[in-house]
């Protein structure tokens, strides 16, 4: 098949490191995940099942960190795990979990998404370059593809939307970027699957996530997160001044909105 490795051999995900099979047993459980909430449309909920599913996708990332990446990205090889983006995997997981735990306001959503990006700029600046994600640079390298980067990074502003904005279901929704690109790249790098199956699949994932945002959240808070990205890649406005003042903003819109009512 052409999406598939010529020397595929599934032998090669067995590895010495994940001595007990804790981290494919949990990959296992986040497959089936992913296709029960996408198939039956009930995304989640705050039942008991709802709860050990996102334990379960946070005890994912963080079983992650077992296994021997390579330092820094390798640039001719982006598609290969290495420990920033292995770090950032895990916090932006955490960040899933937290928004979808505390069940918050854009204040208190506000907080956990400023603690955790706080986070993950302190990963980069330990061991990568802001800006520079493996995925975003596996598009670029595509040549025509360099819109489908740009289509990458608004995903992650509508993430970040609809962490701020929609219901406490938008935690579990954009586990499915992160997680997804994570195995895929594992599967690259044991030669399994080919670079290019990578950006197909990872795309049908984002849709996917992004089908859910448009059934769950209100219009005008997609809308304003495109604006955010639109505003950051024209003006390069700082990131954390730019999501502050649309939080302000919103919240500042309901006060005005519920007084009025």
């Amino acid at each position: 098949m052409v999406m598939l490795h010529p020397d595929l051999n599934l032998k090669k995900l067995v590895t010495k490191e994940d001595r007990f099979h804790l981290h494919k047993i949990l990959g296992a459980f986040a497959l089936c995940s992913f296709v029960y909430r996408y198939t039956s449309y009930a995304l989640i909920k705050y039942e008991w099942f709802d709860w050990l599913t996102m334990v379960l996708h946070f005890a994912l990332a963080l079983t992650a960190i077992q296994f021997r990446v390579p330092k820094l990205r390798i640039k001719d090889k982006p598609l290969i795990v290495y420990e920033e983006y292995r770090q950032h995997a895990i916090v932006f997981t955490s960040r899933c979990f937290f928004v979808y735990a505390l069940n918050g306001s854009p204040i208190t959503n506000g907080l956990v998404v400023l603690v955790h990006h706080l986070l993950a700029d302190y990963v980069t600046s330990e061991h990568g370059k802001e800006g520079d994600t493996a995925v975003r640079s596996a598009a670029v390298r595509s040549g025509w593809m360099k819109t489908l980067s740009k289509l990458f990074s608004l995903y992650q502003f509508l993430a970040i939307g609809s962490h701020l904005f929609g219901p406490p279901s938008m935690g579990f929704n954009a586990l499915i970027a992160i997680q997804s690109s994570v195995f895929l790249m594992t599967l690259y790098k044991k030669k399994i699957i080919r670079g290019k199956t990578h950006l197909i699949v990872y795309s049908l994932c984002l849709l996917l996530s992004v089908r859910q945002m448009f059934l769950h959240m209100e219009t005008k808070y997609l809308v304003l997160s495109t604006v955010c990205f639109l505003i950051r890649i024209s003006t390069s406005m700082n990131k954390y001044l730019l999501w502050g003042l649309s939080i302000i903003y919103v919240y500042t819109f309901n006060m005005v909105r519920s007084d009025s009512v």
